[in-house]
């Protein structure tokens, strides 16, 4: 996270914190990996795409080398879940989840990657919760997001 100076209509509005994905130098890689400069390119498409529908971090920024979206300030779901009291609130939370991924299956848009939702997913505090990582998207005649994470669940 970062830092990120936010201009609305040529005024400066403040600092808004971000995230920001960047390419990383190869001697930084983890042993077996591989940089893939192709990956920024289709964050920042789909990010774009689904910013149109209301899904994911708001995209701030994107050039060759990162990109700049805001900062979700929440846990991962399976975290949010394990920590909540409130059964109906969980309820409400894998709902919202299961709508915005039935949105993307209509769509023709399969994320991908949901076989672990936890890594994909962030609730906030207030229960809303936001898809994140989107470079592994594509378009797809069917798109099995809901199913994805509906056998992760064992629903």
């Amino acid at each position: 996270t970062a830092d990120f100076w936010h201009t609305q209509h040529g005024r400066t509005a403040g600092p808004v914190k971000v995230a920001v994905k960047e390419l990383l130098h190869e001697r930084l890689l983890k042993p077996g990996r591989m940089a893939c400069p192709g990956a920024l390119k289709s964050e920042a498409s789909w990010l774009c795409l689904m910013n149109e529908y209301g899904i994911g971090p708001r995209l701030l920024h994107a050039d060759a080398d990162r990109v700049v979206m805001d900062f979700v300030p929440g846990k991962r779901i399976l975290s949010f879940i394990a920590d909540s009291a409130d059964a109906g609130l969980c309820t409400h939370v894998l709902i919202k989840v299961l709508r915005e991924l039935r949105r993307l299956d209509a769509l023709g848009i399969h994320k991908g990657e949901l076989t672990k939702p936890d890594r994909h997913i962030l609730v906030k505090a207030d229960g809303s919760p936001v898809l994140i990582d989107f470079e592994r998207c594509k378009h797809s005649s069917s798109p099995q997001n809901v199913l994805q994470v509906c056998q992760f669940l064992h629903i």
